[in-house]
């Protein structure tokens, strides 16, 4: 999916802005979702060779579109 923008509610939480900063998740970044882990509230994602997890919560404030390459 290609990161279309990111919602207000996670602007208010600096918190969050900064792990989103850490990992590269901003407007026009090219994320890969590998596997989703309903039952514990994660999602396992990479950004190119950078894997990482991000909660189900967090990842409902960043809006997302397909990716067709």
């Amino acid at each position: 999916v290609i990161v279309e923008r990111i919602s207000e509610e996670a602007n208010r939480s600096q918190e969050l802005m900064e792990y989103f900063e850490q990992t590269g998740i901003r407007p026009g970044a090219t994320i890969t979702v590998t596997e989703v882990a309903e039952y514990a509230g994660t999602m396992s994602v990479s950004m190119g060779k950078k894997p990482f997890s991000l909660g189900t919560k967090a990842a409902a404030m960043v809006w997302v579109v397909p990716h067709n390459p």
